[in-house]
């Protein structure tokens, strides 16, 4: 019968108690079932908040011209960008995620900003204008 470590899964040879990867002294055998069984208790890491967050910086990417659709975009990718990087291991895609966010997160902003220039100016010569 195979011995396995019941804490890392490395094979081990017979008669050893101690693990040689770990150092996990072990109590007794563990056949391939009961290490699919540990292994199935593992937290699986999931990217998916770090794909996430880079996908809605791609759309930021066209999203910012509409800051309607730009700002919620912005913010929902830099949150997901923030959790994916702080809970995966993807955190370069996390990073990238964030960066572009930030970056068309700003720009919503700054359009949003003139577009309200641009309508306080309009109104003002438009009043101006019906006097």
């Amino acid at each position: 019968m195979a011995k396995y470590c019941t804490k890392c899964g490395i094979r081990m040879d017979d008669n050893d108690m101690v693990c040689p990867e770990c150092g996990m002294q072990q109590g007794g055998y563990a056949s391939p079932q009961e290490m699919q069984s540990i292994d199935g208790m593992r937290p699986q890491e999931s990217n998916g908040k770090s794909v996430a967050s880079l996908v809605l910086g791609i759309v930021g990417v066209i999203a910012w011209c509409l800051p309607i659709l730009g700002l919620p975009v912005g913010v929902i990718g830099l949150i997901m960008g923030i959790q994916g990087y702080n809970r995966s291991n993807a955190k370069g895609m996390a990073m990238a995620g964030i960066v572009l966010s930030v970056w068309f997160l700003r720009l919503s902003i700054v359009l949003s900003v003139r577009i309200w220039d641009l309508r306080e100016c309009c109104l003002t010569d438009f009043c101006d204008d019906m006097k």
